[in-house]
């Protein structure tokens, strides 16, 4: 893959004292199965109990703290500079709208009845202070509390299970009462999944246009429902029309709108994955992140964004070019990005391009909704760099 800098329309978010002031902060190894695009275990949040490996075990039975991205090293993510409890460690998966802190609390920059304003700064979100990972799409953000609980805001198709009544919505985050027990969560745009500890996976609200809840017969449900035939998750992943898990086994899953062509209502495995530690839905494309620090692409490939040095679709995954030291890598809706050894952050897609910013933390790019053409990642700062991807639009520059 070509290494030339591009400059993109380059943004980095001023964050409230809150989230970028002085304190400690300390980042787990690097957890290769947390939501989409996977993230850091965050350890030491709030001053309750250590949150860490929320997103699982691994794949190939480690554990996540041993999981090499090159077979030689560590696999750390970069640890923040800034010596904040509240700097920024993660971004939102599915719609990066909001960052979560070290300490559990989030503050966001898109607001609003329906989640699709830009506010003029950065903004806390109250009542919010034990989180671990954020997930979202245009009209709905889904927050996971330390405790396995899940909180959500916004307009209720479904995704907001029994918390709030079909087709109304929640200005503030509201508990689902039947969802407990989670250590990962993806959100997709009427739907969404959850991790538990066991390896099963439980899913609910609506399907669009192909099953997406894992279950034969199943379209639409304000009661999560267990995925047919899977409890050896360690990841899950969501896109608008298909859902896919990583296994224990570095193999990897899928259902709904497969990219690699047809459709399912239950799991089935993508040929050709094998010792796989993270993986990530795009819109119309997959990618999974190997302990090597490679990454294979499969898909959609229109705006190049699977990363083989071609625009042809793929049905079976191909390697991304140029890139052996991927630590962590997030698909989007026409691109793809990975946080390099070092926080380095790279992506592909219309033009391929070294992302011009400081050391990063975290990737995610947006999947679904109205800014899916929006890309973030946490800086080692503790501040959040924000960009639009080569196929959308230019955004604004975010207040103080």
């Amino acid at each position: 893959m070509p290494r030339s800098i591009v400059a993109p329309f380059l943004y980095v978010v001023a964050l409230p004292a809150s989230l970028a002031a002085c304190g400690s902060v300390e980042l787990a190894p690097y957890d290769t199965s947390g939501g989409t695009g996977g993230g850091p275990a965050v350890t030491g949040t709030g001053g309750g109990s250590a949150v860490t490996g929320t997103g699982g075990a691994g794949a190939n039975g480690e554990d996540a703290s041993s999981t090499s991205s090159t077979g030689a090293s560590t696999g750390l993510a970069p640890a923040p500079s800034c010596s904040a409890a509240d700097c920024a460690v993660r971004i939102a998966e599915g719609a990066p709208k909001c960052a979560v802190s070290a300490s559990g609390k989030v503050s966001c920059w898109w607001g609003g009845p329906l989640l699709n304003e830009r506010l003029a700064a950065v903004a806390p979100v109250e009542g919010l202070d034990d989180v671990v990972a954020a997930s979202g799409s245009s009209l709905h953000m889904c927050f996971l509390h330390a405790d396995g609980r899940v909180a959500c805001q916004g307009v209720n198709f479904g995704q907001l299970g029994q918390a709030v009544p079909l087709g109304k919505r929640s200005a503030v985050p509201v508990v689902l009462p039947d969802v407990e027990g989670v250590v990962q969560l993806a959100s997709g745009e009427h739907h969404i999944c959850g991790l538990l500890g066991s390896g099963n996976v439980i899913c609910w609200g609506k399907s669009t246009y192909v099953p997406l809840l894992g279950v034969e017969g199943v379209e639409q449900t304000a009661v999560p429902v267990t995925v047919t035939g899977l409890d050896d998750a360690v990841q899950v992943v969501i896109s608008f029309e298909h859902t896919c898990a990583l296994r224990a086994t570095g193999e990897v899953v899928c259902w709904g709108a497969l990219t690699t062509g047809g459709a399912a209502a239950t799991p089935v495995r993508v040929e050709g994955i094998e010792g796989a530690v993270e993986i990530t839905a795009g819109w119309n494309h997959d990618c999974a992140r190997l302990a090597s620090g490679k990454v294979l692409c499969w898909g959609n490939n229109e705006q190049s964004q699977l990363g083989d040095g071609t625009s042809e679709p793929r049905s079976e995954p191909v390697e991304v070019l140029g890139l052996d030291d991927a630590i962590q890598v997030s698909a989007g809706s026409r691109e793809t990005c990975a946080l390099r050894q070092g926080g380095k952050v790279v992506c592909w897609g219309t033009t391929p391009q070294e992302i011009d910013i400081p050391e990063a933390v975290y990737v995610s790019v947006g999947v679904v909704g109205v800014i899916y053409d929006d890309a973030c990642a946490a800086l080692a700062s503790g501040e959040i760099a924000c960009w639009s991807t080569p196929a959308g639009r230019d955004i604004v520059v975010f207040g103080p």
